[in-house]
């Protein structure tokens, strides 16, 4: 590996053989130099960008890969890139905020199936108990036309700690936006069903049932009467004709209301 580190002058070639050097020998301050060398030498941004990742791999909070990367999420044209940036820099405490700026900008871009796959593993890296991630998740709630990013949010909804105290501080906000969204989720018609991405097959019943299965694991009980009388009405012959999918959802989360509202006090709210 150091003989072609030291004799190749192809660039990709340093770059790949410094970072198996460091798999080889972690602590190398070959590779580290002539990383370093790379991205400060180089005029080719697909190099630069691998040698970035590459170094900080080998050299966690190096300064010199982490301002690359930043400036790659700044500036690269290549959407994928920028997710993939905004996932190593999230865990930085300078760009984290930039990190999650950024993917919220690129899920709502105008095409259609915009980074689906990357903004899924950035919301797994995200931390479930700090609330940046709920604002994050309450802005993609509220905003994404895109299916599979929606869902994402909502199946890394069921992460959240209802009792930490960072939750509880924007807990309100996101049970009120999963509501609403439970209320007004509407079908793709264009493609029969409420799937955006083409590889998966869930139906827009699913869809609403999994959002009520989420809402429902971090319902607080004291939001239970406001919710049940947010919904009661959904529950009617005329609407089932109109909507049965909402309607199995929000019958789901009515039943988890009357099992967890006194008797007296359900009927009350019922007939209010």
């Amino acid at each position: 590996m150091l003989e072609i580190i030291e004799n190749t002058k192809n660039e990709f070639l340093q770059r790949t053989a410094a970072f198996y050097l460091w798999q080889l020998e972690p602590v190398n301050p070959k590779a580290i130099s002539i990383l370093s060398q790379l991205i400060q030498t180089t005029q080719d941004e697909s190099v630069r960008y691998y040698a970035a990742d590459s170094l900080v791999k080998i050299a966690p909070g190096n300064p010199l890969a982490i301002a690359t990367l930043y400036q790659i999420l700044e500036s690269d044209p290549i959407g994928y890139r920028r997710l993939y940036v905004a996932k190593i820099l999230l865990k930085t405490d300078e760009y984290r905020y930039k990190a999650i700026q950024t993917v919220l900008e690129l899920a709502n871009s105008p095409n259609k199936y915009p980074f689906s796959d990357e903004i899924a593993a950035f919301l797994q890296a995200l931390d479930p108990n700090d609330s940046l991630t709920i604002e994050t998740y309450i802005h993609l709630i509220n905003t994404t036309k895109n299916t599979s990013i929606l869902m994402d949010v909502v199946w890394n909804v069921e992460k959240l700690d209802p009792d930490n105290k960072l939750v509880k501080e924007k807990l309100n906000e996101l049970i009120f936006s999963l509501l609403r969204l439970i209320q007004t989720l509407q079908e793709d018609n264009d493609n029969n069903n409420f799937s955006i991405q083409p590889t998966t097959n869930l139906s827009y019943e699913s869809y609403l049932l999994d959002i009520a299965d989420s809402f429902i694991k971090i319902l607080p009980v004291k939001h239970l009467p406001q919710v049940l009388t947010s919904l009661k009405d959904y529950l009617n012959q005329k609407f089932y004709k109109n909507s049965s999918y909402r309607y199995e959802a929000v019958l789901k989360i009515i039943w988890h209301c009357a099992e967890n509202i006194n008797y007296p006090e359900f009927y009350q709210l019922w007939h209010s």
